[in-house]
């Protein structure tokens, strides 16, 4: 059963501006005040933890939320320096200053820090298990989890992944583009398998999640919010083309990697490797978001939950 009802309710959003943190302001609750800092007031990548501490102090927030990140892989792999500053020494210092000022910490982190078959075993990837990165970013996101967890507060490390708007967002849209050049054929890489998540269903969980935290409760070190089953782009594809009405679209597998969010198919261009399976088992998640009374996860499919 959830807890009773925690009043007022705020929230200090890192990362507002980023695909997780224009959906958590589209869908904030009516009993939520949202303080979202942009860019030019609060750097992550420069502030200190001193900074982060008076931020925190002065906002007083129920909980903070860290979504944000260097998130392009190409980039991180041309410039880890960078990535490693905001990826993985911020959210440490950030955690640090939440624990100095009794704060609750969830921090945003990404399948990517799994997909090393040859270190880490195969997926799927549940909660406990051990990083096993391919590239600069996962790696750093790794160390950024590593150092929260590290900072001895009231942080949890959320792992996401292949978020994507309810209908579909950017990945319907290149299949869209595809579809006004030819109608008859779409073209997607398949070699990447991971889960996806629709952002609607991830920002209720959130918030609900955060409202738990907010009452005294705890939560697990590690959280997994997966709701539906694990899929290769192709198969994403495939679903979304015949919610369309699509049916006799011939769907053409490209071998490769996207490159981008964007989904592009210059896999020649990629520099940094990608995992060719990421998917997170969530298991342990669901049973404790069911425990929690913490809603569903919608499922991409349209389908009951997965069990698996």
């Amino acid at each position: 059963m959830a807890p009773a009802r925690h009043a007022p309710l705020r929230m200090l959003l890192l990362g507002g501006s980023g695909r997780l943190g224009t959906a958590l302001h589209e869908q904030v609750p009516q009993d939520w005040t949202l303080i979202s800092p942009p860019r030019s007031k609060l750097d992550l990548a420069q502030a200190t933890t001193r900074d982060l501490q008076a931020w925190v102090r002065t906002s007083a927030p129920s909980v903070v939320l860290n979504a944000a990140a260097m998130a392009w892989v190409d980039e991180c792999e041309e410039q880890p320096e960078a990535a490693e500053q905001i990826n993985a020494l911020a959210p440490g210092r950030l955690a640090t200053a939440c624990a100095l000022e009794a704060v609750p910490l969830l921090h945003i982190s990404t399948d990517y820090v799994f997909g090393d078959v040859n270190s880490g075993g195969p997926a799927p990837y549940a909660e406990n298990r051990a990083a096993c990165p391919v590239q600069v970013y996962g790696s750093s996101k790794a160390r950024g989890e590593t150092a929260v967890q590290a900072a001895g507060g009231r942080a949890s490390v959320v792992r996401v992944s292949w978020l994507t708007e309810a209908d579909g967002g950017s990945f319907l849209a290149f299949l869209q583009e595809q579809l006004k050049r030819d109608p008859s054929r779409v073209e997607v890489l398949t070699a990447q398998r991971s889960r996806p998540t629709l952002l609607p269903g991830l920002c209720r969980w959130l918030f609900a999640l955060s409202e738990l935290l907010a009452n005294g409760h705890d939560a697990p070190a590690f959280l997994h919010p997966a709701g539906g089953a694990a899929a290769t782009r192709g198969e994403w594809a495939d679903h979304l083309l015949k919610e369309l009405g699509y049916h006799q679209v011939e769907l053409i597998e490209q071998q490769g990697q996207a490159t981008s969010p964007e989904h592009s198919l210059r896999a020649t261009d990629q520099r940094a490797p990608r995992p060719l399976d990421s998917s997170l088992d969530g298991r342990a998640t669901r049973s404790f978001s069911q425990q929690a009374g913490l809603p569903e996860l919608d499922d991409w499919q349209g389908s009951p939950p997965v069990t698996d």
